[in-house]
């Protein structure tokens, strides 16, 4: 008679007692972490938050004027705009298909997508960015706040699930760079 362990029995156990199958695991986008069920399936949706880093530096001009070179400095690090809203004076891209390069770097310089056997995923698969960007008033100015959220997928479509990568700052930083060539400071 072959032993089964403990562990595979106790999985099982606790299938059964909560259902046929386990709940499914999500990233999701903002602070919605926990866990909330799903009367279509019965079953439940856990929400993990991804860890959106988001840069924020205070530029000297004001938000009217960081908002006006906005769009343009965004322009001018190849990010495409797909949305504009004025009375937040945010800017969003939507998830875009990204370049292999962006300002002459290569996409491992801005995201950190984790590794296969092969090398850095970064390179090796189809890179997808969303890009915000917010102007907020600042007692010194302005402060340019951006998100910059990555995720990766094989090249092949062999699987369906993205993975989400980690910004290294650098997009971020370009962009508030970007606008205060573009005000002149």
């Amino acid at each position: 008679m072959q032993c089964v362990p403990r562990v595979a029995l106790l999985g099982v156990a606790i299938l059964a007692a909560c259902g046929s199958r386990p709940p499914a695991i999500q990233n999701a986008p903002g602070p919605r972490a926990g866990v909330r069920t799903t009367p279509a399936t019965g079953g439940a949706e856990v929400f993990l938050d991804s860890n959106a880093f988001v840069k924020e530096s205070v530029v000297r001009a004001s938000v009217a004027d960081v908002w006006k070179v906005l769009p343009q400095a965004w322009n001018d690090a190849m990010i495409p705009v797909a949305g504009l809203d004025t009375r937040s004076h945010t800017i969003q891209s939507g998830e875009y298909r990204a370049p292999n390069r962006i300002v002459g770097k290569p996409m491992s310089d801005y995201l950190d997508c984790g590794y296969t056997a092969a090398g850095p995923r970064v390179m090796l698969w189809q890179v997808s960015i969303d890009v915000t960007t917010t102007v907020i008033a600042d007692s010194a100015g302005a402060r340019v706040a951006s998100r910059v959220i990555g995720t990766v997928r094989p090249r092949d479509g062999s699987s369906t699930s993205p993975v989400t990568c980690n910004s290294r700052g650098q997009l971020e930083r370009i962009i508030t760079g970007n606008v205060r060539v573009r005000l002149g400071l």
